[in-house]
């Protein structure tokens, strides 16, 4: 019996069409990941559907076969797969950059391919004689090694024909480190790098990757080359699946709820019986929505179901994860694009297999492959963070509600202050409105001044400045928010009046001063800030407005013996940095 697939590949074309070869028919399924080739490249995609006839217009002849197949459970359900081919529709994009989207992150960039035997090869191992296909064989039984060290090896020819025969096969991306060995003799003349390379690895065994490229810089392209001469081995161990490093702390006494919660968590109750139902959770800061939210968890997890908390910012989550982790037993995924990949990916293994149950994470967390999914939440729903602009463009939280009605899973979305789409919505009866219109135990909200900045100077007004020093002189803490990075939004010359501007985009140069560089913050391009004005040759050059740098400074001036950190993308990139 003939078998096809259609594989979504993470590039901006439709889906295609492949023929899967007998050793894989009894292993396919929809959600798999496959290697595929496609222009003389492998490739890793994901399969979106199977049939026993090929397309309409093509033969058997015109369709290439599956080259391999990658171990595990699924990495997109079959409800996931309708998520992907609606939001393609809906948005006007090709399938390939959704699946992009979608996939575990790190699989979608170019990937060292990896080779490991198969089951039919160790089989074969053990019957065959002296030859070229024993000894790849045998390599490959004692670890996975890269395509590049294999070709320089073995004639090419022979791996293609071992792959064809399914003895050896693609290694599906995964949470594993590459690592890198001197394994044969030296072979003509090394470059300086090249030669640095191999004095440091003589005598050391196996070093990860990552190790040597803190200590040379541009190794890559050197462990490549020298891999490709067969000097060194490139191979991938496995990590074991692990929770993010986030200190939980001791945990929170649980409050008894108030009347309103009560009310709201009686309504989701029912929602969460009967499967389904979409939410907006309307209350004031403080009045208990991330309590609602856990209640409503907790019960989803005692009906066998799991459930997805999505957040707008990273800097969110992991205040968030900590509260999730202090009340519900079993693990919980952290997904976002501040961790590493191979870390990404070890969460995302964590939910495929069935592991983990409750997923907390950013934008993208919205395609984790959630078993039996049967709560979403969408905290600060309002956020325009939710809306991804560049490569696939798509709004999570309208999103989440597809997905909710395709999983048939319940949708809360919360908010103190709700889009204007979503109360509408609410008041048309198309979402329930749940309302917790007081603080928990009527705690009276925190003043606001507004201040009149007319006549005053510098960035912080009097009376901001006096609080400063009177919080700081009780030992309080304090936090200022800013949405403009950099030191002033734009450089001006005081003689011509003109603003320096991107090459490329026209908008105005943010001046960075702890680089003394300009940037555009739009495409990323950036020079080092002038002395003189371009366009006149004038040196009044100054800057105009504020950001985070200059509100940092001025603080730091201020308050000359407080410790002052600056909290924005420039200084924060990783997980570390946030939780930091």
């Amino acid at each position: 019996m003939e078998l096809f697939v259609e594989v979504g590949l993470p590039l901006a074309i439709p889906s295609l069409y492949y023929r899967v070869p007998l050793r894989l028919q009894g292993k396919v399924e929809v959600g798999k990941g496959v290697v595929v080739g496609l222009r003389g490249r492998r490739r890793w995609g994901v399969v979106l559907s199977l049939s026993s006839t090929p397309p309409p217009g093509l033969t058997r002849e015109d369709i290439k076969e599956v080259e391999g197949m990658e171990e595990g459970p699924p990495v997109v359900t079959p409800r996931g797969v309708e998520l992907l081919r609606w939001a393609a529709s809906h948005y006007l994009t090709t399938l390939g950059l959704v699946v992009k989207a979608a996939l575990p992150p790190g699989i979608a960039s170019r990937r060292r391919t990896i080779l490991e035997i198969t089951p039919r090869g160790e089989e074969a191992l053990r019957r065959l004689g002296e030859g070229g296909q024993r000894e790849v064989l045998q390599a490959l039984k004692r670890r996975p090694l890269s395509l590049k060290t294999l070709e320089a090896r073995f004639p090419p020819a022979l791996l293609e024909n071992l792959l064809k025969e399914g003895l050896i096969a693609p290694k599906g991306p995964s949470g594993g480190e590459p690592f890198v060995e001197l394994t044969h003799p030296l072979k003509g003349a090394l470059s300086p790098e090249e030669s640095r390379l191999v004095t440091f690895l003589e005598g050391r065994g196996e070093i990860p990757l990552r190790e040597l490229k803190k200590r040379f810089k541009g190794v890559k392209k050197a462990v490549d080359r020298l891999s490709a001469r067969g000097v060194l081995t490139i191979w991938e161990r496995d990590l074991p699946l692990s929770l993010p490093l986030v200190e939980i702390g001791p945990s929170q006494p649980i409050r008894r709820l108030t009347p309103w919660q009560e009310s709201a968590l009686r309504r989701l109750r029912q929602g969460l019986r009967e499967g389904g139902g979409a939410y907006l959770l309307f209350g004031v800061t403080g009045s208990g929505k991330t309590e609602v939210y856990l209640r409503a968890v907790e019960e989803t997890l005692a009906r066998g179901k799991g459930a997805l908390i999505l957040v707008p910012e990273i800097s969110l989550t992991p205040q968030l994860f900590t509260r999730f982790r202090q009340r519900i037993r079993g693990e919980v995924a952290l997904l976002h694009s501040a961790m590493t990949r191979r870390e990404r990916y070890e969460q995302w293994r964590l939910v495929a297999s069935g592991r983990a149950r409750v997923v907390i994470g950013a934008r993208s967390a919205l395609f984790a492959p959630v078993k039996d999914l049967g709560l979403i939440v969408v905290d600060e729903e309002h956020d325009p963070s939710y809306k991804q602009s560049e490569g696939f463009r798509y709004n999570a939280r309208d999103l989440a509600l597809v997905k909710g009605r395709l999983e048939g899973a319940t949708v809360i979305l919360g908010s103190a202050t709700p889009s204007i789409e979503s109360f509408h919505n609410a008041i048309k009866g198309k979402l329930s409105l749940l309302d917790l219109p007081k603080r928990v135990d009527d705690r009276p909200l925190p003043p606001v001044q507004v201040v009149d900045m007319r006549g005053q100077r510098g960035v912080l007004s009097g009376p901001l400045k006096d609080a400063l020093k009177e919080n700081f002189s009780r030992g309080g803490q304090a936090i200022l928010f800013l949405n403009r990075r950099g030191f002033a939004p734009f450089l001006i010359c005081r003689d011509c009046g003109t603003p320096l501007r991107c090459r490329h985009c026209s908008v105005t140069l943010t001046y960075h001063a702890s680089s003394e560089s300009l940037r555009c913050h739009y495409c990323g391009y950036s020079l080092k800030a002038p002395q003189l004005c371009p366009n006149c040759g004038g040196r009044r050059l100054v800057g105009l407005g504020f950001g985070t740098e200059r509100v940092a400074a001025e603080v730091s001036q201020l308050l000359p013996t407080a410790r002052v950190v600056r909290m924005d993308s420039d200084t924060v990139s990783t997980r570390r940095d946030y939780e930091r």
